[in-house]
């Protein structure tokens, strides 16, 4: 292969189809056999070469590519291989024209991505160094908040706590739990050293970081908490408010009516429940309060009434 590429090309695998990878030069390659072949299902998007590929975890159809020289491509028909090499969209638009290191896809919705940029703000704009697009693209926000005005090169999304991100700088580790309106730095034993790459590892809770010259480190997180519900009679379902409705519904004909799991966010926290009865009848009683307890927790809720 001729084509220009970094000395360390970003090579992704689409984890909902693992036999389809993702290789980067100045264009995007794609094998759908496990690396048996490749075709380029892209033109050439890049004076330079391309820095990271993104595949929407929700979406194994939309891609987004950055590169070297401050562009930023996606696609949403991915899976149409070869045929697709026209198919992709600049949505650079009004993002500051420096190295992109990273772009990350929000885990549940394919149109929500976060991209990091390198570089120093002051001499051409003010612009930060992470942004939000809720768009797709069409549009982005400097979610960079109170971020020392360093190099970011990678960040990561929480998937169970909503707003929560990692970001890795030049200047260590940062972690923001409001989306990007604020940043604190995550952990306190990092030395203060470039950090090139996250992970988190979901099952384990582990936040791991790639530093230049100074190993890898691993950060434990706060795990969210598990709930079990517990419900009885059988055909009771309960449904709570918790910042947005949440609903548990009985498991489907032939399953035995038994405790459901669930992920609550927050040790404490105020919780408004409501039963709902079989037959589409309600129990329109809610009970307000206070739940502490340690996870993992068994919340049993027992309707009062006589069903009938």
């Amino acid at each position: 292969m001729a084509d220009p590429s970094l000395f360390i090309p970003p090579l992704v695998m689409d984890l909902a189809i693992p036999q389809r990878l993702y290789y980067g030069t100045n264009r995007v390659y794609q094998t759908v056999d496990g690396a048996s072949n490749w075709t380029d299902i892209s033109g050439n998007l890049a004076a330079g070469v391309l820095t990271s590929i993104a595949v929407a975890p929700s979406d194994s159809n939309t891609v987004y590519a950055t590169t070297g020289n401050g562009k930023i491509f996606v696609t949403h028909n991915a899976g149409a291989g070869a045929a697709n090499v026209n198919g992709w969209a600049n949505v650079t638009n009004i993002l500051p024209n420096r190295y992109f290191t990273s772009v990350q896809v929000h885990p549940a919705n394919a149109n929500i991505a976060y991209l990091t940029v390198s570089g120093f703000s002051g001499f051409s704009g003010v612009a930060g160094h992470i942004f939000k697009t809720t768009t797709g693209g069409s549009s982005w926000t400097d979610v960079s908040g109170n971020l020392p005005n360093t190099p970011a090169n990678d960040i990561q999304i929480d998937p169970d706590f909503a707003g929560t991100l990692y970001a890795a700088t030049d200047v260590g580790v940062f972690k923001s739990t409001n989306d990007g309106g604020s940043w604190l730095v995550a952990g306190d034993s990092l030395p203060l050293v470039v950090v090139t790459a996250l992970k988190l590892h979901r099952a384990s809770r582990k936040l791991r970081a790639a530093t230049h010259g100074r190993g890898i480190w691993e950060l434990n997180t706060t795990a969210p908490l598990q709930v079990t519900i517990a419900t009885s009679p059988a055909g009771l379902t309960l449904q709570w408010t918790e910042g947005r409705r949440k609903r548990l519904r009985r498991p489907s004909p032939g399953t035995p009516a038994t405790a459901t799991p669930w992920r609550a966010l927050r040790h404490r926290d105020r919780w408004v429940l409501t039963m709902h009865l079989p037959r589409g009848r309600t129990d329109r009683s809610r009970i307000r309060g206070q739940l502490s307890f340690r996870a993992p927790a068994l919340l049993r809720v027992t309707s009062q009434r006589n069903i009938t």
